[in-house]
This record gives structure tokens, C-alpha cells and sequence, in this order.
């Protein structure tokens, strides 16, 4: 199979996190995929939202992501 290539998205907005290093680490998949599974249930937009950040923040204190990459994260999560 052919892994996927490019950035994580969240709808059209690209959060500037790589789907798959070529180290093999998969933050940006996650991303998507958490995105999709807070999305289908979250009782609302801002609950979507808190989640998001949380999720964001822990991603950041790790060092899974930059701090451009969680700002682009950030301008993704409140656009959706």
C-alpha cells in the first residue's frame, strides 16, 4: 500500500503537520484522525473546540509539534 504524503487537514485548512515523517512517526494522521473522532462527538462547536486545544497543548508539550505547527493547528481548530 502507499502511505499518504502531504500535511494533516482539518476540512480545507492545512495545520502545516506532516501526515507521516519519513522517520516513520504519524503525528499528523493523528491529528486528522482525532480531529474527525472529536468532531462526531462533540456536543457542540465549543466543546469541539476545548477538546481540540487540549489535545493541541499536550502535542506541543511533548514536542510532537512546533510551536508554528500548533499555531497553525490553533487557526484550524477555530475554523472549523
Amino acid at each position: 500500500w502507499r502511505l499518504a504524503t502531504g500535511n494533516a487537514n482539518i476540512n480545507d485548512c492545512n495545520t502545516g503537520i506532516v501526515l507521516v515523517t519519513t522517520a516513520g512517526r504519524i503525528v499528523g494522521a493523528n491529528v486528522q484522525a482525532t480531529h474527525r473522532l472529536v468532531a462526531a462527538t462533540s456536543a457542540n462547536r465549543g466543546a469541539y473546540r476545548t477538546t481540540m486545544r487540549a489535545y493541541r497543548d499536550r502535542l506541543w508539550a511533548i514536542g510532537a509539534i512546533t510551536t508554528a505547527q500548533a499555531n497553525s493547528l490553533s487557526t484550524c481548530i477555530n475554523r472549523f
